[in-house]
């Protein structure tokens, strides 16, 4: 299959490609690779609600993240610090706190190219086919994409038609995850921004909105 990096134009060298035509499995060898560390705690979420306050028991969240390295007892904590604010905290406190958790620049790349390629089969769906890697030094998360073969519309069973999908609101179903990030406002303009930058010339007039509101 072709690589989808021949796919964007040379203007989007800033946006994390190479892991959206990977399927290797990601490890501690790769992880240094992309991140030039083997420290950092890596999982491969499966679930259509992630970030969910399960409780304080580790045992909870085990099966949902598949860690694929040994935890720390402070990563396990890290994980179930950050489902209590993504679930429990309030629009300000959310608004204020989520970039202490999140590498929101990484994420807005991610969802960029995730939503330009239309792929269903992510998070924007099924909930599965990224990795989350949780960074030593900051304990910030960063979304990192794998086996995205069914993109560009290629997995549509039990979806609404892509042409009802939106950009300020890709995924399907409940996503409180999604829709808490997506409404802090210095994340959608950046968004927004990567996407329109993704091949302009390509998108109808008005199908990007405006980052300026």
């Amino acid at each position: 299959m072709r690589g989808y990096s021949s796919l964007f134009p040379a203007n989007m060298t800033d946006v994390t490609l190479a892991s959206t035509q990977s399927s290797r499995n990601m490890d501690d060898n790769l992880v240094k690779e992309y991140f030039g560390s083997k420290k950092g705690a890596i999982f491969k979420p499966s679930t259509r609600s992630p970030f969910t306050d399960l409780g304080d028991d580790w045992k909870n969240y085990r099966q949902s993240y598949e860690p694929k390295t040994e935890l720390t007892m402070a990563q396990q904590q890290r994980v179930m610090i950050s489902v209590k604010l993504v679930s429990n905290a309030s629009d300000e406190d959310f608004g204020a706190k989520v970039s202490d958790y999140l590498e929101l620049d990484e994420f807005a790349k991610f969802m960029a190219v995730t939503v330009y390629l239309s792929s269903m089969d992510s998070i924007l769906g099924t909930g599965q086919n990224y990795y989350l890697y949780l960074a030593p030094k900051t304990q910030k998360f960063q979304f990192i994409a794998w086996d995205q073969d069914h993109s560009f519309a290629d997995f549509l069973s039990g979806v609404r038609p892509l042409g009802n999908l939106s950009i300020r609101h890709p995924w399907t179903g409940e996503n409180r995850f999604l829709e808490r990030v997506f409404q802090v406002e210095a994340f959608k303009k950046v968004v927004l921004r990567k996407i329109r930058r993704i091949q302009p010339n390509d998108l109808p007039t008005g199908e990007v909105p405006s980052t300026d509101g």
